[in-house]
């Protein structure tokens, strides 16, 4: 290449200074596979240099895979990426260069946004650049390295600026908020600060309304190109008159117009900017990458579930959402307060399953699509003293506005007069009349963020947290966010819970909200280690819940293991002794599902009757799948759990006499009722429960299993669940697991 065409500046690409050119030249650079066929890529970061990575100090921990539907040169991505304890100690940073053979270090950073407790890396973003072809997955190895002794510049904001990048977003009838030139200098909040790739959020009002805030979410890459996620959203925690809010909005970028469409949003909603297939709007044609983490590394970093290891779809063939419009339900059901199993309901949702089990860039965007999908809910109380979702600590009486004060669109909100109400809203919902329930929540787009590690998502998962915060004023010990037991049923407690735990883990090391939620981790964890463990109770592992006592719903009780199994797994606690109380929290909590699935003696409950339901509840004999570990004749609601003295049944035996009508008679035969084999079946969502008491390892869990897989229709509902490809399957449906992945199995 001439002198000369090396100097041409690309259209619409920043024109960085010379001395950055200079230095990112010196960055490593892959090795660019012959006959791409795409545009080559710039001079700045083509040339390969030698690294200290290829002289034998790169230590390959896994893979990251992208796909793109079409072929390109130096496409620039964004992915997340989880790590287990001690993969990249403290003192190394993580590396990432080509998978084919002989391949230099690529022109890829990484932002480490989490640590494990060993100052390991946890959790990070990876972004730069990779050759894509149409159709074929590039492998990246993700590895550690040495710490560089010097880092290069990142880029700025002045670079964003040199690039004449020129966004707009109207909101007719509002106002419009327009950034260029020095205005890019403003207001910005870093995400991800790096030599290949910064990210920041911009935020400005609609005009003079005090509630519609106009919000981009921006990627500047080292080649010049610009990525450019618009949102919008109508939800401060205190000014007062939040409604209902339609307006034509418009984004344009560089003068092109990227969306043009009526978007009405209720108070306290937000939805992307996106209309169609589009994932963001790019200065360049979009690239549409799909990053994939190897699935076997990401499930042994443990912050996922862990899903049958034998289902794999390489082409995604179950729902889906194949484009995008504001406010949609997407896979979401109507009615979110109804009753019944659907996708949304597990620790993680099924189109979060998705991802782990296809390879298909479909599941990915849908996993994204699903996560923009919860803006439709009135859950957005953003504090408007510090920008950010609300800290606990700030708001000790703060109470979201119960039905009393108008129409929340909010279900099961406490009410109490020394309370501090956030101002009545008005107006219509996006939803209608679809009310967001704790009790029948999705999990939040945790997940989808784990694998973009985008701000969006991540800041999503938080809004859940704290709204489920705001709803409960009266039983969350002021700023604790205590999780009552008296104040939820099982099932609220486990998408509380499940909800703080994720947000935990997913709020970056440095976020201010961190030490808010880990501290409410401890205060929940205290709460029930404190009566659980400290004391002697309930020996049958269950604990109390509104409205019904110590009698409880075996499904709900299993949803509470599956849950805090997954939050003690992924890492929720922020210190040692918390951790270690969590985790004995959960052994106690896994007697209340283990010990459904004992043997044929008279004192245990016979496995094959797990759901405690004994026929039919839509038939003539039916009984709701309810179980009490106090004696017959006990009213439930006055058993002491509190001090856990009960009074308890004599064992397990006794429990199950009293929830089916007969005593263990002594023979195991087919497993029964709770709906079996049906793939949305109590039998399903108990399997939730054991896979996380297989993978902690409670006592009796080998013994469990091995009894379900000894029944004679046990792979009924494996092959119902993967027939149907429903995603609740996990490893425990399985009548022999595979061999052990050669690093780190889960």
């Amino acid at each position: 290449m001439s002198r000369s065409i090396r100097r041409r500046a690309r259209p619409g690409l920043p024109r960085f200074s010379a001395l950055r050119r200079a230095l990112l030249a010196a960055l490593p650079a892959a090795a660019w596979p012959a006959g791409a066929g795409a545009a080559q890529a710039p001079a700045a970061i083509r040339a390969p240099t030698a690294s200290r990575h290829d002289a034998g100090e790169f230590q390959p921990i896994s893979t990251l895979a992208l796909r793109s539907p079409a072929s390109r040169r130096a496409a620039p991505f964004m992915a997340g990426f989880c790590f287990r304890p001690g993969d990249v100690p403290a003192g190394r940073q993580v590396a990432v260069r080509a998978a084919a053979a002989g391949a230099r270090a690529a022109p890829v950073q990484a932002t480490v946004k989490n640590r494990h407790p060993d100052g390991s890396v946890a959790f990070a973003i990876l972004a730069g650049h990779a050759d894509v072809q149409a159709g074929r997955p590039t492998l990246l190895q993700v590895g550690s390295g040495p710490a560089a002794a010097t880092a290069p510049p990142p880029l700025t904001l002045a670079d964003l600026q040199r690039s004449g990048t020129v966004v707009s977003i109207q909101a007719e009838g509002f106002g419009t908020a327009t950034w260029q030139g020095a205005g890019w200098l403003q207001g910005a909040e870093p995400w991800i600060s790096g030599p290949r790739m910064s990210s920041w959020i911009f935020s400005r009002p609609a005009g003079t309304d005090a509630h519609l805030m106009l919000r981009l979410e921006l990627c500047l890459y080292a080649n010049g190109e610009v990525e450019v996620f618009p949102y919008v959203e109508n939800g401060w925690l205190m000014v007062p008159g939040p409604t209902h809010k339609q307006a034509r909005f418009v984004v344009q970028l560089n003068g092109r117009t990227c969306f043009d469409r009526v978007v009405a949003l209720g108070h306290h909603t937000r939805t992307p900017l996106i209309d169609g297939r589009a994932l963001a709007y790019w200065t360049v044609p979009e690239p549409r990458v799909a990053p994939r983490q190897e699935r076997q590394h990401l499930i042994a970093s443990q912050r996922v579930v862990r899903p049958d290891p034998t289902a794999h779809y390489a082409s995604w063939t179950g729902p889906a959402n194949t484009s995008f419009q504001p406010l949609q339900r997407g896979l979401f059901r109507i009615g979110m307060y109804g009753g019944g199993h659907y996708e949304g309901i597990a620790p993680q949702p099924g189109w979060e399953v998705a991802y782990l089990v296809s390879d298909d860039p479909l599941a990915y965007e849908s996993m994204l699509r699903q996560g923009w999908s919860w803006g439709r809910y009135g859950l957005h109380y953003r504090d408007e003293k510090t920008g950010r979702p609300i800290a606990f600590s700030d708001h000790p009486a703060t109470q979201m506005a119960a039905p009393a004060q108008g129409p929340s669109h909010f279900a099961g909100l406490d009410t109490f007069h020394t309370l501090r109400y956030t101002p009545a809203p008005t107006g219509d919902m996006p939803a209608g009349e679809d009310e967001y329930a704790i009790t029948h929540s999705p999990a939040p787009p945790y997940g989808a963020y784990l694998a973009s590690g985008r701000h969006y998502l991540m800041e999503q998962c938080q809004f859940q947290a704290t709204a489920n915060y705001l709803a409960k004023g009266m039983s969350r010990e002021r700023s604790d966010g205590l999780c009552l037991y008296s104040a939820h049923q099982l099932r609220g407690m486990a998408w509380f819970l499940r909800t703080l735990f994720l947000a935990a883990v997913a709020t970056p090391d440095d976020h201010p909200l961190k030490r808010e939620f880990q501290r409410s981790v401890k205060v929940n964890v205290d709460f029930y280690w404190q009566r659980v463990v400290a004391q002697p109770n309930n020996p049958f592992g269950t604990v109390p819940q509104w409205g019904s006592g110590v009698s409880i719903q075996t499904w709900q009780h299993d949803f509470l293991v599956a849950s805090w199994g997954l939050g003690l797994a992924a890492g929720a606690a922020g210190d040692a002794v918390t951790h270690t109380r969590m985790a004995q929290v959960f052994q106690y909590l896994a007697k209340g599902t283990l010990g459904r699935l004992g043997g044929t003696g008279p004192h245990e409950f016979l496995y094959v009757h797990q759901s405690g339901q004994q026929a039919d509840p839509q038939g003539p004999d039916g009984d709701a799948p309810v179980i009490a570990p106090s004696p017959a004749g006990v009213d439930p609601a006055k058993v002491d759990f509190e001090k856990g003295t009960g009074p308890w049944c004599r064992d397990w035996g006794e429990i199950f006499r009293n929830a089916v009508g007969f005593p263990n008679p002594g023979v195991a035969g087919p497993l029964a009722f709770g709906f079996y084999p049906d793939p949305g079946s109590l039998w399903a969502q108990m399997h939730l429960a054991l896979d996380e008491c297989d993978r902690h390892q409670a006592p009796g869990t080998a013994e469990a299993l091995a009894r379900l897989r000894a029944a004679p229709n046990f792979g009924e509902l494996g092959a119902a669940i993967r027939a149907q490809k429903l995603l609740a399957c996990c490893r425990s449906t399985l009548a022999v697991l595979p061999a052990a992945h050669p690093r780190g199995a889960a």
